[in-house]
């Protein structure tokens, strides 16, 4: 590739990017993908740095000094079986692309002493920054996982666009599944305008930005880790898309509101069916309320609508009316699978 050494790059704080990008446009050297860590976007420019130069102050950036090789490259579209084939070399199943890295949650143990060596060709054949495995589960109530860095360089921070957009996150201090696209989509089409929506643990925001982005509503977004509620608020400015965003225990934190919901999601598998008497009270005379959850069996509709309805009844909640209608999103394990349940509510 020719005049590799004449790239410049430029550092900008995340949350500039969007106003970065506006700014450089015309300099972007587009054989490069923008990478990001430390908090920064890394944008690769074809323009020599004086022409550039005059742009930086008011984005707040400055020149770094990064071997183009260390960039993220744009390929070819190619699949991880098509590169174990033709390498011979044992690869993961399924990765997930977080922004601009590659994350794995598991490599079988026969290659596990070759990690770092399946890292760097992954990273090599697929063009990102950096690749990183899993080490400890998601666990506790803020959903963190522990991540080892096989390939690249930077940190576990990235901004990744899903549904036109922008998400700030650092995937060792919050929890962001980027296969939920199409769900917050799925509920996207549900919403209408001037509903009152409140999303009880909403994370660095996707489904509260999306919704707020797309619709005319009022969103409350709560969250108990401090971390998802630093990068929400810079995602809500990323976004334009101003919501209502709360720091606290849901169960705490949702009384701070003072009006009730026509909507309420709750993104929290692992413990929601624990907090729907919470949501119950913030809903209106009637609204929906998405519950997710895990679900194990065959039958997963009626163990699904028989959980909610008993934990309604225990909790001594008598509805007039209470429609559950139950989605597949995605299986975790076998015979275990992610569940939403969309409940409609009339007291």
């Amino acid at each position: 590739m020719k005049n590799r050494r004449n790239i410049a790059i430029v550092a900008v704080p995340a949350i500039n990017f969007t106003k970065a990008l506006g700014v450089l446009s015309r300099f972007l050297d587009k054989r490069f993908r923008i990478a990001f860590s430390y908090g920064n976007a890394y944008i690769p420019l074809k323009a020599d740095k004086h022409l550039v130069g005059p742009y930086l102050d008011r984005l707040s950036g400055k020149f770094v000094n990064i071997p183009p090789s260390l960039l993220p490259q744009k390929r070819k579209a190619i699949s991880i079986s098509a590169i174990a084939k033709n390498l011979k070399i044992g690869l993961p199943r399924s990765i997930n692309i977080v922004g601009d890295i590659i994350t794995i949650n598991t490599i079988p143990s026969e290659y596990i002493a070759l990690r770092r060596v399946i890292g760097d060709v992954l990273r090599r054949h697929l063009g990102y920054r950096g690749v990183f495995l899993k080490r400890r589960k998601t666990s506790g109530t803020k959903r963190i996982a522990v991540w080892e860095r096989l390939a690249g360089w930077g940190d576990t921070f990235t901004i990744h666009k899903e549904s036109g957009c922008l998400f700030c996150l650092d995937i060792s201090r919050v929890f962001f599944n980027p296969r939920l696209g199409a769900e917050r989509l799925r509920i996207l089409s549900q919403v209408r305008d001037g509903e009152t929506i409140i999303d009880m643990f909403a994370g660095v925001g996707p489904f509260s930005i999306l919704l707020s982005k797309y619709r005319r509503v009022r969103v409350y977004a709560i969250d108990i880790n401090k971390y998802a509620i630093h990068y929400m608020t810079i995602n809500s400015t990323l976004n334009k898309t101003p919501i209502d965003i709360i720091h606290g225990d849901a169960k705490e934190a949702i009384y701070r509101i003072h009006t009730k919901a026509d909507r309420i999601i709750m993104n929290y598998p692992e413990g929601a069916i624990n907090f729907i008497g919470y949501a119950i009270e913030k809903l209106r005379d009637e609204g929906f309320i998405h519950v997710y959850m895990f679900v194990d069996g065959k039958n997963i509709k009626l163990t699904t609508r028989k959980i909610i309805a008993d934990k309604i009844a225990e909790l001594g909640y008598r509805p007039r009316t209470v429609n559950i209608n139950t989605y597949r999103v995605g299986e975790v394990a076998p015979y275990r699978y992610l569940v939403c349940a969309d409940v409609y509510v009339r007291m």
